[in-house]
């Protein structure tokens, strides 16, 4: 699978799965309806940034923001990137038990690890 075809399955798998959640088990962090950089994109490109194999967040940012920025001409700064993702931490065992039940990407065991 090329590169461009994985980051579109990760997408859809995530809004999938946030689209599965219970909305008593989710907030939204963003305090606006309709952000311009949506909570599923956050975790995309961790997950993307996962998968290709970076080594912590700092450089999975910077390869998003160097190389990705048109899929996501919305990316916050570094900062506000880390703030969300921290935001979404409780929802990573349960985004891992989803994807390895879907058998989607085998490649994200590194998940329970963390």
């Amino acid at each position: 699978m090329d590169w461009q075809n994985q980051l579109i399955t990760v997408y859809l798998t995530t809004c999938n799965f946030f689209s599965q959640l219970s909305p008593h088990s989710f907030l939204k962090i963003s305090p606006n309806s309709n952000p311009l950089f949506r909570d599923e994109e956050t975790v995309t490109i961790y997950i993307f940034g996962v998968l290709s194999e970076f080594k912590n967040v700092k450089s999975i940012y910077k390869f998003t923001k160097n190389f990705l920025f048109e899929w996501f001409p919305h990316l916050p700064s570094y900062e506000g990137f880390l703030f969300r993702l921290n935001n979404l931490n409780q929802l990573f065992p349960e985004l891992s038990n989803f994807l390895l039940q879907n058998n989607k990407f085998k490649s994200l065991s590194v998940f329970y690890t963390c």
